[in-house]
């Protein structure tokens, strides 16, 4: 072996093609040999460029910015070939890919690539909403930001910039006024016409949605029902209801920060989960109290409005 082929950048085994024209050097140091008409075919950048800005001769070497790990699951796409399982791909590489393919305007894998990054929500909900942001994907927007509504104010600081933490402030505000719209829309106490003491039925009905509701915002694990709430709505009954909620801007980052992958369910916006808990909560009921199933349909009906009344977060930015 000579000292030339000893220092030579090693080349990829998949993209080592003999008929290549046109090598192209990844990040880290790695060659792959394609052919031209290839990526002209599948990346508009490529096209665009044609042969003024890349290599015009076999021997002249393309560098690019990404990692030989994005650019062996990227070439994949702009050859006639099985397209790669995403779903096996490590998060820092799939979101480099993500990126990459909207970069080079790679249109076959611009499509599989940000429906991957909508299913990685639950486990990368910050990440996937930068992405989001970047490529104005309107519904990934939505849905992202939804799932980043418990996550705290300084991670959120720490991880986005600044136009998108104020625009972010505003909408997590604005979802808890709605909640606690929700929460005092109905008392835990409740007087049905002709009757002169509260209805037992209710109790039961407020104290478990109360304690979903709550359990969304914290870090307690699965939901659980809890005591009787006050019968009055005095300000100690409602702040002991919410105070799960208002915990949520306290929560302690690092190791013992609360899993976000663990809580995938909890991420869907409280507002939308409401009315399928207050469905549950008449199916429960049965027929022990028709004023009680009357009074959770009102409800659903109001909380199914607000949701659809509400701003979603590209209206913040």
């Amino acid at each position: 072996m000579t000292s030339s082929e000893a220092t030579s950048p090693p080349v990829s085994k998949r993209f080592d093609l003999a008929d290549s024209d046109m090598t192209l050097q990844s990040s880290d140091k790695v060659l792959f040999k394609i052919h031209r008409k290839n990526l002209e075919m599948h990346s508009q950048v490529f096209a665009d460029a044609g042969g003024s800005t890349v290599g015009t001769t076999d021997e002249e070497i393309v560098y690019l910015s990404e990692t030989s790990s994005v650019l062996e699951l990227m070439f994949q796409y702009v050859y006639l070939q099985p397209q790669p399982d995403l779903q096996e791909v490590q998060w820092e590489v799939m979101k480099d890919l993500a990126e990459a393919v909207e970069k080079y305007e790679i249109y076959c894998a611009i499509g599989v690539c940000s429906h991957r990054m909508r299913e990685c929500i639950p486990e990368h909900p910050i990440d996937v909403l930068l992405y989001s942001i970047r490529h104005k994907y309107t519904e990934i927007m939505n849905e992202s930001a939804e799932a980043t509504l418990d996550v705290p104010p300084y991670t959120m600081l720490n991880c986005v910039p600044p136009h998108v933490f104020a625009a972010w402030i505003e909408y997590q505000q604005a979802h808890h006024t709605l909640l606690t719209k929700e929460f005092t829309r109905f008392g835990p106490s409740r007087h049905h016409r002709g009757i002169t003491i509260p209805c037992e039925f209710w109790h039961e009905h407020y104290a478990l949605v109360a304690a979903e509701l709550s359990s969304a915002f914290a870090c307690e694990g699965p939901p659980r029902p809890r005591a009787r709430p006050r019968t009055s709505h005095g300000s100690a009954g409602l702040s002991s209801i919410l105070g799960a909620s208002a915990s949520s801007m306290s929560i302690a980052t690092g190791a013992n920060a609360c899993s976000l992958s663990s809580r995938n369910d909890m991420r869907k916006n409280v507002l939308l989960r409401l009315p399928g808990m207050l469905e549950r909560r008449m199916d429960a009921g049965g027929d022990r109290c028709h004023d009680c199933k009357r009074e959770l349909g009102f409800w659903i009906i109001q909380t199914e409005r607000d949701s659809r009344d509400s701003r979603k977060f590209p209206e913040y930015l």
